[in-house]
């Protein structure tokens, strides 16, 4: 996993984090070292694992709050860490930065390593980075909470580079805010062709398995081979299509004219009182357009609760629940950083880093909840209570 040269914009994107989420960061890495190093002491002493301490150290880009491995006859000592009351220094902190940005040869680490007075072996660095590596791996199949308010899940295609053959895959992100409020990141599906019955199936039977059970609303574009898996595996939930996606589609299939009226209707069925209301002034407009396209006309009577669905909240809370906008934006991230250089991503692999650099960058700003959802959580946890007959289970 991750063998391949990182390219330059990952480069960059670490080079130009903030300083607040560059800290963050290399907490996680030195942790993740700490404890590799104690594993590695382990394996060639008498000695037992005894938990961690906290310890905070300052660096060139602030404190770090860390847990430092221990062990039992309090001998060991990660060498990562500088002399007591001492900050750590610009290489060292470039030499973390290096193990997330260069192609991970362990000989030249090692070199680097050497001059800045670590003495690790090229064969300690190679558990030090399959560690490190790992943990990408860990956290895309961590546990994750029984039952959610949402699920969020959009796809990002990209060119990616699979043995010197560069072909278009999709990658589809699912995001879920639980009942404190919070977004979080449960899964990273990426796909070669077109998704269909059993790629959503897998996808699903992964979520169930690492926890998900039950969530109120799951919103999605109208993915192939999406839906029969939801009633499968989730029957009660309610499935919301994405209203942006619905308008683009109407614009590329209506004329100007009628897609204006379009638009100005979809605006006004956002104010309905209620979801039967929004129903008949949809119904409305398709009765209007409809001797003109007909099969478009048809596809969307076929579709027209489950675009609608979002009706059932609050007018306040409806601009969360009708658009997959929330996956979208992580998503544009990823583009940007596709375009800096070279217009694909050399693997599937560097992707993944991408996705895990951009999750630690953002969790900070994601762990207090999302503002106006907090307000209404208890109303979202009794709406729960109505379709599943208990209140969610929070952990």
């Amino acid at each position: 996993m991750f063998k391949e040269s990182l390219p330059e914009n990952i480069i960059n994107e670490i080079s130009n984090l903030s300083n607040t989420s560059l800290l963050f960061l290399l907490e996680h890495i030195y942790n993740l070292i700490m404890k590799s190093e104690r594993d590695i002491y382990l394996n060639n002493n008498d000695d037992y694992a005894n938990g961690y301490e906290k310890r905070g150290l300052g660096t060139p880009v602030g404190k770090m709050n860390l847990s430092v491995a221990r062990t039992r006859n309090s001998i060991f000592r990660p060498q990562i860490l500088p002399d007591k009351y001492q900050r750590d220094t610009d290489e060292k902190i470039n030499l973390i930065k290096s193990l997330l940005t260069t192609n991970y040869n362990p000989n030249d680490i090692a070199k680097i390593l050497k001059n800045i007075g670590l003495s690790y072996s090229v064969n300690d660095m190679k558990k030090i980075t399959s560690e490190l590596l790992d943990d990408f791996k860990k956290w895309n199949s961590r546990p994750i909470p029984q039952d959610l308010i949402a699920v969020y899940i959009d796809g990002y295609q990209a060119p990616i580079n699979y043995d010197n053959n560069v072909i278009k895959a999709t990658t589809f992100t699912v995001i879920g805010i639980d009942f404190k409020g919070k977004k979080d990141i449960y899964g990273i599906y990426t796909y070669k062709g077109k998704e269909n019955k059993e790629f959503w199936l897998n996808v699903f039977n992964d979520l169930n398995n690492r926890g998900l059970k039950r969530f109120v609303f799951i919103i999605t574009d109208d993915f192939k081979g999406l839906n029969e898996p939801i009633e499968q595996l989730f029957p009660n939930s309610k499935r919301q299509l994405c209203i942006v996606h619905l308008i683009r589609n109407a614009k590329r299939n209506l004329s100007k004219e009628h897609y204006d009226l379009f638009k100005k209707t979809i605006d006004s069925i956002k104010k309905a009182s209620n979801i039967k209301e929004g129903i008949n002034m949809f119904d409305k407009l398709l009765d209007e357009l409809e001797p003109h396209y007909k099969s478009y006309i048809n596809y969307l009577r076929k579709n027209t609760q489950y675009y609608l669905n979002f009706l059932l909240f609050p007018e306040e809370l409806r601009f969360i629940f009708c658009t997959t906008n929330i996956v979208e934006s992580f998503n544009s991230i990823l583009d940007k950083i596709r375009c800096q250089k070279g217009g694909f991503f050399q693997s599937e692999n560097i992707l993944h880093v991408n996705i895990y650099i951009r999750y630690l960058n953002l969790y900070k700003k994601w762990k207090n909840g999302y503002p106006k959802l907090i307000p209404q959580l208890y109303y979202l946890r009794q709406i729960f209570v109505n379709i599943f007959g208990e209140l969610p289970y929070e952990n």
